[in-house]
């Protein structure tokens, strides 16, 4: 038990906490699934780990958005920080795409551009949340990638992973100069240390578009790619060179999404999100939650042998 939660069983283990199924019951035969994640004991004698910890749940909590998993609880449970989240039936977009790459099975382009205008939706509030006094927080995830995205069985879509969130206002606070994110989905500069806005998740979210319509994997580390130069940043081929009949607008959204001077990004994800939809009405695509429960499962009975047992995910701890 944790607190009034059973254990089901251990989901998943990261550098700062273990994660688990979890269940309530209460009368009448009621009983609600969740996922629980406990930060590791040897972590909890430091502040400044505990402080890390909690300040994601208290971001978390804040947004309240379909596309965001919701915080339910967080705190102290006997000697243990504990942070109570939605259970999300599904799997983390990483997984499908790297089987569907490896099946050479592209994503239905109206499906890939439904999950990416709900990327864009579930950032957009969280960039958009209020601290209780309704002042901005002035959050920005840094760690968008595909495997902190969560596609579920009835084709919802879900960004997880508040970790290494960056907000005005929180206890921990990340050292100057100090990088923290994946270098492979990075801002340059987030990679170089340097102060993010809303516009460094723009980035990461059009490489994560990027991966989604072409099927191809992407590493935008600016450690390996600097000496190619800023001209012709991200150094990456057109996507409608690498997918036949893709409508060449997203040649030019993508792109630009991901040009090395911020200043040449969308505003924001929300403005990312109206390009994406501008095309998918334009050319007449359409993605709702069943098509995307559609291609969801059709991807989990084929999902490669690598990745069986590995369908029911939620949230990873944060490695930081």
């Amino acid at each position: 038990m944790i607190g009034r939660w059973e254990v089901v069983r251990r989901l998943g283990s990261g550098g700062m906490a273990d994660v688990y199924l979890a269940q309530a019951r209460g009368d009448g035969g009621f009983e609600k699934l969740v996922a629980i994640k406990v930060m590791h004991g040897h972590l909890a004698r430091s502040q400044r780990a505990v402080d890390h910890f909690l300040d994601e749940a208290r971001l978390a909590a804040r947004i309240h958005h379909p596309n965001v998993v919701a915080i339910q609880d967080l705190g102290k449970i006997g000697n243990d920080y504990v942070i109570v989240m939605e259970y999300v039936e599904g799997v983390d977009l990483e997984r499908v795409l790297i089987s569907a790459r490896a099946g050479e099975r592209p994503v239905p382009l109206a499906v890939a551009l439904g999950i990416l205008c709900r990327i864009c939706d579930g950032l957009d509030a969280a960039h958009r949340a209020t601290a209780p006094d309704g002042s901005p927080l002035g959050m920005i995830h840094r760690d968008v990638k595909s495997a902190n995205v969560l596609v579920s069985r009835q084709g919802s879509v879900k960004v997880v992973d508040f970790g290494i969130a960056k907000a005005a206002k929180q206890v921990h606070f990340t050292v100057a100069g100090e990088t923290k994110g994946t270098p492979a989905m990075m801002a340059p500069e987030q990679r170089v240390g340097d102060q993010v806005d809303v516009r460094a998740d723009v980035y990461s979210v059009a490489a994560v578009g990027y991966e989604l319509i072409t099927g191809h994997g992407v590493n935008l580390d600016l450690a390996s790619l600097a000496h190619l130069g800023v001209e012709n940043w991200p150094h990456l081929p057109l996507p409608s060179s690498l997918r036949h009949g893709l409508p060449a607008e997203l040649d030019e959204i993508l792109l630009h999404a991901m040009a090395f001077e911020r200043e040449r990004r969308p505003a924001d994800c929300a403005a990312l999100g109206a390009l994406c939809e501008a095309v998918m009405k334009h050319y007449n695509l359409v993605a709702g939650d069943k098509d995307i429960a559609r291609w969801v499962e059709g991807e989990l009975r084929l999902l490669s042998p690598a990745f069986v047992g590995a369908t029911t995910s939620f949230t990873k701890s944060p490695s930081a």
